[in-house]
């Protein structure tokens, strides 16, 4: 990838042992990553980030339940994909509770942003936390701009251009 030589393997012999299931590909230009739901992806990026060099670490990372098999009982990485696309989060608002309405407020624009950069980015919802870097997970200038419109229309506001 970009010139460089990747090892899926190296990629994956790195996990921690709890994961029981993952499969490293390049998709759209980006290194990405499918597991299973035993560890945080914070964790693995963590774990990844200190133990190889910055092109091996998958920049889009994608948890799902169930690896599919086709009929001979390999991965079925074209229904993986899509398998990985349903099971992305949506947001599910505030919940009513004791929480005062100015948290309630900024909970549901933080959970917003979120949903907007996981629909941009194609990377879980549960993935992005709120210091996470909009450039590190996956986004551009391009789709920079583009969340920014999103977040404008979605939030009543305009949003100014950096």
């Amino acid at each position: 990838m970009n010139g460089f030589r990747l090892e899926a393997s190296e990629i994956i012999n790195l996990l921690p042992s709890q994961i029981k299931s993952a499969h490293v590909m390049v998709k759209s230009g980006q290194l990405v990553l499918y597991k299973s739901n035993e560890v945080s992806a914070t964790e693995v990026k963590k774990i990844l980030d200190a133990n190889l060099p910055p092109y091996m670490v998958p920049r889009m990372f994608f948890t799902i339940d169930r690896f599919p098999l086709n009929k001979n009982r390999k991965l079925d990485v074209s229904q993986l994909i899509l398998e990985a696309q349903a099971e992305m989060i949506q947001v599910e608002g505030v919940k009513n509770g004791e929480s005062n309405e100015e948290e309630n407020v900024n909970v549901l624009v933080e959970d917003t942003i979120r949903f907007i950069w996981s629909k941009a980015l194609k990377v879980p919802a549960d993935d992005i936390e709120s210091d996470s870097n909009f450039f590190e997970i996956g986004g551009s200038s391009l789709s920079a701009v583009l969340v920014a419109r999103k977040l404008g229309a979605e939030l009543g506001k305009i949003m100014p251009h950096v």
